[in-house]
């Protein structure tokens, strides 16, 4: 023991003379420092000038410090593994110690030296925040950060080359493997592959870091066993005395704790990546292939939901009235499978139900008769369909859950009528809860609130927002618009008068399209966390995610301009779906989608209200994106389409509908205007709109609305 301690010390002390692991640790450091920056610097304009936090901070300096460490710290490993190689002094060394005593205290020596470095960076990530940019260093977030992301990720690297050198007993092949596995990690959609850093760019500012960090953590478990049994297989095959790899394997495997803990460790990495908890692959939410059972509707929901936002789950009692048109024997629900079903009753009845195999849709058995009632009870913690952005999350700062979560299940069934939705939802009584339609009660026991409410809807579009927000009213003539935001962004808001443009997109939409199509409801406005980019409008809801309200100061500069009209045009588009969406519904095609609408009506207000320069900004990045897809390689020959993977087909292919709808369309819709006049065409598009209200608009009924052939409004 007292030898095996000299000895690490020994390999501590001489690669700590190093002037070259010196370098590499302050590099590391410089670099964690760096990605203080690192929204500014990243290609979206949506996430730069985000006001600094520790929150909007701490995540890139992190993943700026693991993959720089991780690299550097790859080289180092491999190049202090191969140093006896080098100078033939390996079998030397061996005849005075147990070599393999000599590679762990090497090892053990790069992980201090490898943690000295992300300490050394978060020592000047505290002094820039202190004496550069006077800003809150909140301690336990940067441990958090750089404790389960940059220094694990540094381990990792340091143990999958040196696994890789004990298997191949050569740098360059081993330093060719470990970068291609670390470019898979960098450019996986899988965040069990992520184990370089994960995917999300930031934390909430308001919504803490829990649902990003769940993933992290489980990401790091899993890496952990799957280095250790790498770890334990090089050892076991490592070179001895220059021979072969069975001869030596045969000698290193007398050593029985390598084996146990190779098979031990490998069961355990495959066990965590099967039974993975978070996230369901096969999610209906990314199916568009689902079927609607048209003869059976659905009348109404009466959904009563409790939130737990300390243990991140919920319970449910959820029912549902249909009518059957046609006498079928079954209704199908697609389901959130970290949800588990406690019971099903049809008709007051206990009822059989099944998990369509291989999917979140579960199948109820239903009688004959015209009026069903199904009545679900269960209870459990949200699945994502992603790990890139979230649908749906229950934290203790912040509830968030969109339709396409199906927190309360989706009956695939007729729902072209009116849905009377009667429901409520209780939660800690510290959170403002806003959910759809109409508020009509709000009760308060034992430390819970409970917000009743009821809306019409048009389609199952239940959407549940939960924080401690602040309510500003704004009045637009005799309407009432809801604005939920967090009080830590009130500043910004207020100073670019985020309220003011609210009201004035809807004024300008009811006096351009038409009345707000919900009469007996008001809009409500949103912010939600970073973990959904952009916005979402579900029935009276429109979400914006909160980089639009927690920038730095006022606008001084032409970029900055661009950025706050961008964050403006956002708002307006999700804010058209309320009429455009909505209102009028659209039988989804190429070509032919609600999204076009909304850009093009959320451009014509930043054309109305802002600088020329910024709406020529906006339709000039329509027609790149289009003239960018018309000289695609697969868009010139779609024939090479098929030998493609299913996947990447797909990829191909939702990007090029998404050209279609949210570039392409409305592109078409500025040629309409120009060859009708602008006047006449925002007459002849609201009466379209009238004449359709709470129907589905078809594309041809459109064109003969508004008085256009397809061949006049070609984009060139």
């Amino acid at each position: 023991m007292m030898d095996g301690f000299k000895l690490w010390i020994n390999e501590l002390k001489l690669l700590f003379r190093s002037s070259l692991v010196k370098l590499l640790i302050i590099i590391t450091a410089i670099f964690q420092v760096i990605g203080l920056n690192a929204l500014d610097n990243s290609n979206s304009i949506s996430l730069q000038g985000i006001r600094k936090t520790s929150y909007t901070m701490a995540l890139g300096s992190a993943k700026y410090g693991a993959v720089t460490g991780a690299l550097l710290f790859a080289l180092l490993t491999l190049y202090i593994l191969d140093k006896d190689n080098r100078k033939k002094s390996k079998d030397l060394i061996g005849t005075s110690q147990n070599y393999f005593y000599v590679i762990v205290a090497r090892i053990i020596s790069l992980v201090i030296l490898a943690a000295m470095a992300v300490l050394l960076g978060g020592i000047a990530v505290w002094i820039i925040h202190k004496l550069v940019l006077h800003i809150d260093f909140n301690m336990s977030t940067y441990l958090m950060s750089y404790g389960v992301v940059t220094l694990p990720s540094i381990i990792f690297s340091i143990l999958i080359c040196s696994s890789l050198y004990l298997i191949t007993s050569t740098m360059d092949i081993s330093f060719l493997i470990f970068g291609f596995m670390f470019f898979i990690s960098i450019n996986s959609s899988n965040y069990l592959m992520n184990w370089v850093q994960p995917s999300t760019p930031a934390y909430s500012d308001f919504g803490g870091i829990e649902p990003v960090l769940r993933l992290i953590v489980y990401n790091r478990i899993l890496w952990f066993f799957l280095c250790l049994s790498l770890f334990a297989f090089g050892l076991m095959i490592r070179r001895r005395y220059e021979l072969g790899i069975i001869k030596s394997f045969s000698i290193n495997i007398k050593m029985l704790l390598l084996p146990v803990i190779c098979m031990v460790t490998l069961i355990a990495s495959i066990f965590l990546y099967i039974n993975q908890p978070y996230i369901y692959e096969k999610d209906s939410a990314l199916n568009n292939d689902i079927r609607i059972e048209e003869g059976i509707r659905l009348k109404g929901i009466i959904p009563h939901v409790t939130f737990y936002p300390k243990s991140k789950s919920m319970s449910a009692n959820v029912s549902y009235l249909f009518e059957k048109i046609k006498d079928k024997g079954q209704i199908d629900f697609i389901t959130n499978t970290g949800l588990n079903i406690k019971s099903i009753t049809v008709n007051n009845k206990e009822a059989d139900f099944n998990y369509l195999k291989g999917t979140d849709i579960v199948r109820v058995q239903v009688p004959k008769g015209t009026n069903v009632n199904i009545a679900f009870k269960y209870e459990g913690v949200i699945k994502y369909p992603t790990s890139n952005s979230f649908a749906g999350y229950i934290t203790d700062k912040s509830i968030y859950l969109l339709e396409n979560s199906h927190w309360i299940f989706q009956p695939l069934v007729n729902t072209e009528d009116s849905i009377e939705v009667v429901g409520s939802v209780t939660a800690p009584e510290n959170l403002t809860v806003v959910p759809i339609g109409k508020l009509t009660g709000v009760t308060k026991k034992d430390g819970m609130k409970t917000w009743k409410y009821s809306m019409k809807c048009q389609d199952i579009d239940l959407g549940v927002f939960a924080s401690e927000y602040k309510q500003e009213t704004i009045q637009v003539g005799n309407r009432s618009v809801e604005f939920y935001y967090t009080p830590q962004h009130e500043s910004y808001i207020k100073a670019l008068d985020i309220g003011g443009n609210i009201k004035n997109i809807f004024e300008y939409y009811e006096q351009n399209i038409g009345s707000y199509p919900f009469d007996d409801v008001p809009l409500k406005i949103v912010e939600s966390s970073i973990y959904k980019t952009g916005g979402h409008s579900t029935s009276n809801i429109v979400t914006v995610s909160e980089y639009v309200f927690n920038r730095n100061n006022v606008p001084i500069n032409t970029m900055i301009d661009i950025t706050f009209s961008h964050d403006v045009q956002l708002i307006a588009h999700e804010i058209a779906h309320q009429w455009w969406g909505l209102g009028v519904s659209f039988r989804e095609q190429n070509e032919w989608s609600s999204e076009g609408f909304a850009e093009y009506f959320s451009y014509k207000y930043i054309q109305k209200n802002f600088d020329p320069f910024l709406s020529e900004y906006i339709s000039s990045n329509w027609r790149y994106a289009v003239s960018n897809q018309e000289y695609s390689y697969f868009i010139k020959n779609p024939e090479k389409m098929s030998v493609l993977q299913k996947n990447f087909r797909k990829r191909i292919e939702m990007l090029t509908e998404k050209t279609l709808v949210y570039n392409m369309m409305p592109l078409q819709l500025i040629n309409m205007e120009k060859l009708k006049g602008e006047e006449v065409f925002v007459k002849k598009i609201s009466q379209v709109y009238n004449d359709n209200l709470f129907n589905s608009l078809e594309y041809e009924v459109f064109l003969a609305g508004v008085g256009v052939r397809r061949e006049e409004i070609s984009v060139e």
